[in-house]
């Protein structure tokens, strides 16, 4: 069904369901509910399919008595195992790169058919999810890849939402950090987080465009105690309301 208003969802690293962000549409929709949002519909991205089934061999094919901590581990090789296969050899067309990058085109090609002519997308990307989306459309605007099926994407995207967004660990370390080229004038992105959330940073700091464009902003929120607030952003009422009211108000730029 044809929406004005499509939010495209992106998780984080970790063991995910294609169930992963149905808490966060509850928990949203009352929100955009409250701020009278009307005629919108969210869908979830789920990436974590291309890596999982390959932890999962490994991981059961090992002899658990040559190892300890096993609980602790098991987390470390879904988390850190993630980051780790997705960044290894990103022009192997058989590398997840390139493999979670030519999912996302087909499921955002679908996304783009069910919009409405007037509509808008939001993308809404937690921790590691951003990172991928931003690789992704870096490269569709720099032209390395040519996707063929998201002809009017660039014009209709308005608004990337991150939490706890990582993209600084990634990224600052080269001399010059750079953001994707913006999609259009009225486009912005809204980076939020817990500044007691070691796993989520604010994008300014980065320099270059990341400081001097008006399109990026830094929001931070309390969205819990350090050691959990990275895994609140979609569950805490403070940061969903955030998110709700930059969804809120790109609708009305739009309209």
């Amino acid at each position: 069904m044809a929406a004005r208003i499509r939010i495209v969802v992106l998780h984080g690293i970790g063991r995910q369901s294609e169930n992963f962000y149905k808490e966060l549409e509850i928990g949203l929709t009352k929100e955009l509910d409250n701020l009278d949002v009307p005629d919108r519909n969210i869908s979830g991205f789920l990436y974590a399919d291309v890596a999982q089934p390959h932890q999962d061999r490994y991981w059961n094919s090992m002899d658990r008595k040559s190892i300890s901590m096993d609980r602790f581990r098991k987390i470390f090789l879904h988390y850190f195992g993630d980051a780790g296969a997705y960044g290894t050899r990103p022009h192997d067309k058989k590398g997840n790169y390139r493999k979670i990058h030519g999912k996302f085109e087909q499921f955002l090609a679908g996304e783009l058919n069910l919009l409405a002519e007037d509509g808008i997308f939001i993308i809404l990307a937690q921790s590691f999810g951003g990172h991928v989306f931003s690789n992704f459309y870096w490269d569709y605007r720099k032209r390395l890849v040519k996707p063929r099926r998201l002809k009017g994407f660039s014009e209709r995207f308005r608004l990337f939402i991150t939490t706890g967004c990582n993209i600084p660990v990634f990224v600052a370390g080269l001399e010059r950090p750079e953001p994707f080229p913006w999609p259009n004038p009225d486009f912005h992105w809204i980076n939020i987080y817990d500044k007691d959330d070691i796993l989520g940073w604010p994008l300014k700091p980065l320099g270059g465009e990341f400081s001097n464009s008006d399109f990026i902003e830094d929001r931070i929120v309390d969205s819990g105690l350090p050691l959990v607030s990275h895994m609140n952003y979609w569950t805490n009422r403070r940061s969903l309301k955030m998110i709700a009211e930059a969804i809120a108000d790109a609708a009305t730029r739009e309209s």
